[in-house]
């Protein structure tokens, strides 16, 4: 069957995700459900994954951060009860975002209470995650093999990570090169100026530092996640959505596909919207698709349902170049 027949039966029979190996969903920034009002829209999330685990095959859920509005022990307490909605189901990330650390000034990531309400312990399934510092989740790592066989390393990482969690990560890039890297942070690229009604993409000055340091450095880094942004005053009929993506050479000559995606400014704290990464049975395939289960809607506008593509499934990738020698190899 020739490549494009298999990705048009594919796309057809997407609402049942027919074709998709597995999944794994994406939260983005959930301040906004932080009152009576909204915060059902933020249960629906939670409860949706559940109920489709099975059907859509979810093996993880990425929490984008942002994670509360304004750091206080009910809202942290409200965040705990809708995540935790996926304990026995499903293993979960998150990343602390800037509103998860005020009150502000002065800048300070130890006041975030994410440990005061969430542990590893809480979730059995989140035993495929380990921290940078035991008791922490502030910088993690996850691992574990998908049902095609991929090996995957989620690496959730800190607001404004410092150059110190940068190293740290980019370690755990090297020491996992048959790995394929998704790097979760709060921010990184954000809408710019629409253009024909177009927003433009680009990153945010703390995206670059990321590249340059992190992400555009390790030949396993395949998939950037963020929030944070606002939307960029583009023309979405379905009203604002932060939808910005690009997809960038690295050091190696690899892919790297960065995405970012928040829908806070939505109506009623954020409309529910949430993202799937399905995983295609061909093995290379991404689809990215956008879905509200408080509104029953899928959003099938280029900015909000796309593929991308990963390297093939190989024994192994090399975070070295052609021409890097590592520690033990030796000139001929």
């Amino acid at each position: 069957m020739p490549p494009y027949a298999y990705f048009v039966i594919c796309f057809l029979s997407f609402s049942a995700s027919a074709c998709a190996s597995w999944t794994m969903v994406v939260l983005p920034d959930t301040q906004g459900y932080m009152t009576a009002e909204h915060y059902p829209g933020f249960l629906a999330q939670t409860e949706w994954i559940v109920d489709n685990k099975n059907v859509r095959n979810i093996k993880m859920v990425l929490h984008e951060g942002d994670i509360t509005n304004h750091n206080t022990p009910d809202e942290w307490q409200m965040a705990r009860n809708a995540i935790r909605v996926l304990d026995g189901h499903v293993p979960y990330t998150m990343v602390i975002g800037n509103h998860d650390i005020f009150p502000t000034p002065p800048f300070d990531r130890d006041q975030n209470l994410l440990n005061d309400y969430f542990a590893l312990t809480d979730n059995r399934l989140n035993s495929i995650t380990t921290e940078k510092t035991a008791g922490d989740l502030a910088n993690t790592y996850s691992r574990f093999t998908a049902p095609d066989g991929r090996k995957m390393l989620v690496l959730s990482l800190e607001y404004v990570p410092r150059p110190e969690v940068l190293a740290w990560a980019g370690e755990i890039c090297d020491k996992f090169p048959d790995h394929t890297v998704v790097v979760l942070v709060h921010a990184n690229v954000q809408e710019g100026p629409a253009v024909n009604g177009e927003p433009t993409t680009n990153r945010h000055t703390l995206g670059n530092t990321l590249w340059n340091k992190l992400t555009g450095q390790h030949k396993n880094i395949e998939i950037v996640l963020n929030g944070h942004h606002p939307d960029g005053n583009d023309t979405d009929p379905h009203g604002p959505l932060t939808t910005a993506r690009q997809s960038t050479l690295g050091k190696y000559g690899n892919v790297v596909h960065e995405i970012g995606f928040n829908s806070q400014q939505q109506p009623n704290g954020g409309n529910g919207y949430l993202r799937l990464l399905e995983f295609l049975d061909d093995g290379t395939t991404v689809q990215v698709r956008t879905y509200s289960p408080t509104l029953d809607t899928w959003l099938t506008s280029a900015r909000n349902e796309f593929p991308i593509k990963l390297s093939g499934l190989s024994p192994a990738v090399t975070n070295k170049g052609p021409d890097d020698k590592g520690p033990d190899d030796k000139d001929p």
